[in-house]
């Protein structure tokens, strides 16, 4: 079951179209970036919820499969 802010992080991230850092979404949506890192790495909607678009602000971030599919990811939505 999810939590109401989960709720809310996960409906609001199915709308972004592009790379956002973990302290921008939190602060768009009033949760602490730490917070959101952990939402991401629970997060049960993967192939609905692209927690693979939440970067670090100085690095990609972690992923809940690999750093390496998170980067093949991103990579191949640039090209779109």
């Amino acid at each position: 079951m999810l939590s109401d802010e989960q709720k809310i992080l996960y409906n609001y991230l199915r709308h972004v179209s592009g790379v956002i850092t973990y302290k921008e979404l939190g602060e768009r949506l009033g949760f602490h970036q730490r917070k959101i890192a952990y939402f991401m790495k629970i997060n049960p909607f993967v192939y609905v919820v692209p927690c693979h678009r939440v970067v670090a602000k100085n690095s990609i971030g972690g992923y809940q499969f690999s750093i390496e599919l998170k980067k093949e990811l991103l990579d191949f939505e640039k090209n779109f």
